[in-house]
């Protein structure tokens, strides 16, 4: 529920500090779809603890690898899993599911699943970039493949590209390397579901608490991805180029809507008394007011409707109105940031 004072300040703070995409799937899950009522989804408890990676506040996650292993901790410390705002929620979920402070066992097979498909995915876009040739990705993959079964696939792909070759295909990189990907997944898969069950009683004790694709037999072809992809596709001139010009027009974004946000003087206080959340006139001229307005309708009735906090006039708190501008912008295409970042910019209409 609500409270006039906040409860967390410190960790308030760190929620935006160490801001968290896992975390905010949790609020998306959780409140942020408001159709019916304040729980969004009203999803099961075992399917939100499942989407748990990291049963963290953000005071207590975020850790270090280095920090990691001198205090023995495992993967579910990396990041954190829920903002303040959501930490009634999140303790809902553990009571009723049992899983304590440990990860529900399903959530390794979901991170499993989301690092297979992302890792063999980047392999491909490296292909179309031009950044990865047949010579790149054979010398990357001998250098970390040696069991029969990693030597088999590579010898896979030898063939593969071989033949397409002697057909004359043009796309004869793309095609091996598509097979590649596709013989590559079903490995790791397979690796993962035979270590998920080595592990099985070790996870549903809570004594479990790694990758378990690093744990599998399968952890050299992760590797090789993921060295592709660092020394070879991420340094590439296009990609840093979006990465930047991503960022700021994130910081842009962020930067506008939080002045508007952190104004005083937002709502009516007479019109508060009454529960009318109606904006001051001076404030509803000004240009931070007019930024204001541009933030989405259902998210600005989900803030004044369901605060997690309120301030001595009962206007929700600066820390969900900064909940607010992330809601906002996190729930934006990359199109869309863009085309308002210009806009409000002043550099296209």
């Amino acid at each position: 529920m609500t409270s006039v004072a906040p409860q967390n300040v410190e960790q308030m703070q760190a929620d935006f500090e160490n801001f968290e995409g896992n975390a905010q799937s949790f609020r998306l899950l959780t409140k942020l779809n408001g159709l019916v009522d304040e729980y969004s989804y009203n999803l099961s408890a075992a399917s939100l603890a499942s989407i748990l990676k990291y049963p963290r506040s953000s005071l207590e996650g975020n850790k270090k690898k280095k920090e990691r292993q001198a205090k023995k901790l495992g993967i579910s410390y990396k990041k954190f899993g829920y903002m303040t705002s959501e930490q009634d929620r999140f303790e809902l979920v553990r009571e009723y599911t049992g899983i304590l402070s440990f990860r529900h066992p399903a959530t390794f097979l979901l991170e499993a699943a989301d690092d297979i498909a992302y890792s063999a995915a980047d392999i491909e876009d490296g292909c179309k970039k031009k950044v990865l040739d047949y010579s790149i990705i054979t010398d990357v993959f001998a250098e970390f493949f040696t069991t029969e079964e990693e030597k088999n696939l590579l010898d896979s792909f030898r063939n593969d590209f071989k033949q397409n070759t002697e057909e004359r295909r043009s796309d004869r990189l793309d095609n091996a390397v598509q097979k590649l990907r596709i013989k590559a997944q079903g490995l790791m898969i397979h690796g993962v579901v035979e270590t998920f069950l080595l592990m099985h009683d070790k996870i549903l004790n809570g004594e479990f608490d790694d990758e378990i694709l690093e744990k599998s037999k399968a952890a050299k072809v992760r590797e090789a991805f993921r060295t592709l992809a660092e020394n070879y596709i991420f340094p590439n001139q296009e990609i840093i180029t979006r990465e930047l010009v991503g960022g700021k027009v994130i910081r842009g974004l962020l930067e506008i809507f939080v002045s508007s946000v952190s104004s005083d003087n937002i709502y009516d206080g007479k019109e508060l008394e009454r529960d009318i959340f109606k904006f001051h006139d001076e404030f509803a001229r000004s240009e931070k007011g007019k930024n204001f307005m541009l933030i989405s309708d259902n998210y600005r009735y989900l803030m004044q409707k369901y605060p997690f906090s309120l301030q001595a006039d009962k206007s929700p708190s600066l820390y969900d109105r900064l909940l607010l501008v992330t809601d906002f912008v996190c729930g934006m295409t990359d199109t869309y940031a863009l085309e308002l970042y210009q806009k409000l910019s002043g550099i296209k209409l």
